[in-house]
């Protein structure tokens, strides 16, 4: 058996694309953070005015505000993340209630396209789509009354 299939992992794009973010993010930020921390230690050890007790307490501080400072930029990140990714599926799950209705032998009403992209061209199609089978459909109701088939 696969081992990737042992993950578990959300079942909606949403949950996926802020998991992917939140480990991408993270991992940039820790190693920023180890970097700048290192770098700082360095740099202070190099002045050498400083004595041991004075170079511990300055570690112990900077390592404290970056635990804070990461702690808070992911924890931002990630909910910044999270709706904005929200916001952009929003489409596609009108999209997705349009076809469960198709689906169920009623015509959805139009969904209101609110962008240029690739998403927008979608629901565009979906309408016209739409547009055509109701059409079709009126078509053959009125071919039927013309021609019934007993």
């Amino acid at each position: 058996m696969n081992k990737w299939k042992k993950v578990r992992l959300p079942r909606c794009l949403l949950g996926r694309l802020t998991l992917i973010n939140i480990t991408v993010v993270t991992a940039f930020i820790l190693l920023t953070t180890w970097g700048i921390y290192n770098t700082s230690c360095f740099l202070v050890d190099g002045i050498g005015t400083m004595n041991q007790m004075t170079q511990k307490q300055f570690e112990s501080a900077l390592l404290q505000y970056l635990w804070i400072f990461t702690f808070t930029t992911i924890v931002t990140g990630s909910m910044i993340h999270f709706f904005l990714t929200k916001k952009l599926t929003g489409p596609l799950r009108n999209l997705i209630d349009s076809t469960k209705t198709m689906k169920e032998g009623r015509y959805p009403s139009p969904i209101q396209r609110r962008s240029e992209d690739e998403t927008g061209q979608l629901i565009d199609h979906f309408n016209d789509m739409v547009e055509q089978l109701k059409k079709n459909e009126q078509q053959r109701k009125k071919w039927s009354l013309i021609y019934p088939m007993n």
